[in-house]
């Protein structure tokens, strides 16, 4: 995947409108604050590189709506390839940490739901990237998480969460 296909492809999937900042967390505490004043009133293409590096770990702090807004930041971000020999830096890292189906709850569904099915095929794409650009940095996870998002483009889901089809023998 090069880096200008994967970002022409989520500025069709990710439409980019700002949010105020109340909008961008769903609590206040210093941290929540932060985030809220430096992404508040910006578009995801406006999002700075810096903000986004100084701020990789606060994409469980945003509100769902700020969450789908600023994901397609993080995952252009993310797919820079940095310093590190293993392709991963902290954007990417935590990015994909915060795609993960371990974390499949009301909190994470309320996050993730709302996303559209184009939406769903760049975070699939994302993550898929993620797993090639890392080797086994992950582990097994990123497995589970392309098992997520496979089932949430195929339609192949129950309940709102992804399941394998049954196995019988």
């Amino acid at each position: 995947m090069t880096q200008d296909g994967f970002l022409g492809t989520i500025r069709e999937a990710f439409p980019a409108h700002a949010l105020d900042p109340e909008a961008i967390i769903e609590h206040s505490c210093p941290e929540c604050a932060d985030v809220a004043e430096t992404f508040g009133g910006l578009t995801w293409p406006e999002l700075s590189a810096e903000a986004i590096d100084s701020h990789f770990q606060s994409l469980p702090l945003l509100s769902p709506a700020a969450f789908q807004q600023f994901l397609p930041a993080f995952m252009a971000r993310a797919c820079e390839r940095g310093d590190d020999p293993t392709g991963v830096n902290d954007v990417l890292e935590f990015t994909v940490y915060a795609l993960l189906p371990n974390h499949v709850d009301e909190w994470w569904l309320g996050h993730v739901a709302t996303l559209t099915e184009a939406q769903a095929m760049v975070v699939l794409r994302f993550i898929d990237h993620a797993q090639e650009t890392s080797g086994d940095y992950f582990g097994k996870p990123p497995v589970e998480a392309l098992e997520y998002w496979r089932g949430r483009v195929t339609g192949r889901r129950t309940t709102g969460i992804w399941t394998p089809p049954s196995r019988e023998k």
